[in-house]
């Protein structure tokens, strides 16, 4: 693999010192994204590391880095001081995770990892049971460690590096959906017995958790230039060149981060600039831009929006309100300020929009107000904006031909037999991803019953689903069961699927 050179990346400490007393109470540390899965058999130095040496935070003698896709959050933990290689005689790492972010230990949900002691590369799981007690470690499967020691861009002296691999949906919220700040609370603790260290940070996180770290996951995948349109790049995750010039519905390659298909628009879609355009318009002297707006075959006219994106301060995400002056100008991106969302021109609620075809473009001008040319052809982007959700609903429960109503009871005469269910889910749009119906009962017992989903046979095109849908269940044992029925819109606010739709009926039955 490639090497970084390690004097980009030394880290003056001078630099620390300068820094103000307020600079080493900050308890925040930003992972960078992570383009490509990271397996921990890297070293600090590969590539896949890169950026994370740049965003790093010191605690006591340990230097963190962390870096992160959708599923995992890599992290780095560089015990420069840990000078003696001696895995398994006593070295070792304790990470914890406040997963409900309360600020409080909750018993059998917060979360301890840590080596086994006397296998420094098998990460083990244990959750607390009350301040400063947790349960006793277990084989942990989804999250992984490793140790190493070596050089470093923080020190030449070989030393103690610890490497980490948590899941992501283990510690905390997922990263994909949402526009705010996603993170997740933690302390940790490391050990050496040549030479003797015990750092914990912070000091009392064992048995309180009301200040603990922060780390904010990277929510910037990167998107193939290639696939950015030339003006509007992307819309959240899909990149425009994926949206259909004629339909406004999106399709992405299969594995993408957002694997979708002739998806239509809805919710709140962030409409993002390609970044080497915006870049190039403001060298041309582009200081504002206006967005123009057009509902199926009518007339573009000026289109006006606000929004809210979080801005990176140097210390922690803090909200910057957006929205045009009076004559429906908007500031150019600021290319310099590191936010959530890079290079968004707007967002707007699809909510307040007619369902059907809208299309959108930018224009941009200087402070005089005359227009900077682009340097490409215009570009318009349609999009297919549907906010209903699919129809759904039981139409009839039946046991030999006779209907069962709503909190019925129903005896059963033969083991074998079986309900007749009809079941309506329906998208009028023709935008339906997927409809389910499952039986539920007892402790979290359940069966799925049917279940049939966007490209499977008979669903494609404009697949609208079905106002009559049969199917029977032979249930398993006498108790109150509920049926429920779920369908998905189709539809997209650029990150991931919005919209569905429920109905249940309860009965009795007896086996």
């Amino acid at each position: 693999m490639a090497k970084i050179e390690k004097a980009k990346f030394k880290i003056d400490p001078k630099t620390i010192l300068k820094r103000p007393d307020w600079w080493r109470q900050f308890r925040g540390i930003r992972a960078v994204w992570a383009d490509t899965p990271i397996t921990l058999d890297e070293e600090i130095t590969d590539d896949v590391w890169s950026g994370a040496h740049e965003a790093q935070r010191k605690f006591g003698e340990v230097y963190m880095m962390a870096k992160n896709d959708a599923k995992y959050l890599y992290v780095i933990l560089d015990v420069v001081t840990d000078t003696h290689n001696d895995p398994g005689t006593g070295d070792y790492f304790s990470f914890s995770f406040d997963v409900n972010r309360n600020r409080a230990i909750t018993p059998n949900k917060d979360i301890d990892y840590s080596c086994f002691r006397e296998r420094p590369n098998t990460m083990g799981r244990q959750y607390y049971i009350r301040a400063g007690a947790q349960t006793g470690m277990m084989a942990e499967e989804r999250s992984e460690c490793r140790t190493s020691f070596g050089t470093s861009p923080n020190s030449d002296t070989p030393h103690r590096i610890w490497k980490l691999k948590f899941r992501i949906s283990d510690i905390s919220k997922s990263v994909l959906p949402w526009i705010t700040p996603s993170s997740a609370r933690f302390g940790f603790s490391i050990g050496s017995t040549r030479p003797r260290i015990r750092r914990h940070t912070p000091d009392n996180y064992l048995y309180d958790f009301s200040n603990l770290h922060t780390v904010y996951f990277s929510k910037k995948p990167q998107i193939p230039v290639a696939d950015l349109g030339p003006v509007i790049g992307n819309v959240g995750y899909i990149p425009t060149t994926k949206i259909n010039a004629t339909t406004g519905r999106a399709t992405t390659d299969a594995g993408y981060i957002l694997d979708i298909e002739n998806a239509a628009f809805a919710g709140i879609p962030d409409v993002v600039g390609n970044s080497e355009r915006m870049e190039a318009l403001t060298r041309s002297g582009a200081k504002k831009y206006k967005i123009y707006h057009k509902f199926g075959a009518g007339s573009f006219a000026e289109f006006e929006t606000s929004w809210r994106n979080y801005k990176w301060n140097g210390f922690d995400y803090v909200l910057e309100n957006f929205g045009p002056d009076g004559s429906n100008f908007y500031k150019m991106p600021n290319q310099n300020v590191d936010y959530i969302i890079d290079d968004l021109l707007f967002q707007f609620d699809s909510r307040n929009l007619q369902t059907g075809l809208h299309s959108f473009k930018v224009k941009f001008f200087n402070n005089a107000g005359v227009e900077v040319p682009t340097g490409t052809a215009e570009q318009v982007v349609k999009m297919y904006i549907d906010n209903n959700v699919p129809e759904v609903s039981i139409k009839s429960i039946k046991y030999n031909n006779v209907e069962i109503g709503a909190c019925g009871i129903v005896n059963l005469q033969q083991p074998t037999d079986e309900l007749d269910i009809e079941f309506e889910a329906y998208d009028k749009e023709g935008n339906l991803e997927n409809y389910s119906l499952a039986a539920r009962w007892g402790n979290n017992q359940s069966k799925r019953i049917v279940k049939k989903v966007y490209g499977s046979a008979g669903a494609s095109g404009n697949w609208k689903g079905s106002r009559t849908i049969t199917a029977s269940f032979n249930p398993q044992t006498t108790c109150a069961h509920s049926f429920n029925v779920v369908a998905y819109s189709r539809a997209t606010n650029g990150r991931k699927f919005v919209g569905r739709n429920t109905a249940y009926r309860y009965l009795t039955i007896i086996k």
